[in-house]
């Protein structure tokens, strides 16, 4: 009985510490693994990093990325 008590305290602990050194998918350093800014500025527009697609060719080697941003300006008509 001892023995198992152990046992199942054992393996509870290495259990709790391998899910707690399991990498997070949202936790990567920078947006898209550093590729994309977090933001950037066009003319007086900043625009705010949303999202980024990361491509891959058929051989699993990186082929290249898309980085999506929000725009906070509203685009002003051209009048003439």
């Amino acid at each position: 009985m001892f023995k198992r008590i152990l046992f199942s305290l054992f393996t509870g602990m290495l259990f709790g510490i391998l899910l707690a050194s399991a990498p997070d998918a949202q936790a990567q350093e920078g947006p898209c693994f550093g590729y994309c800014k977090e933001q950037t500025l066009k003319d007086g527009c900043v625009s705010y990093f949303a999202g980024c697609e990361l491509r891959y060719d058929e051989n699993g080697m990186f082929d290249g990325f898309t980085c999506f941003y929000v725009n906070t300006c509203v685009t002003k008509p051209n009048i003439t």
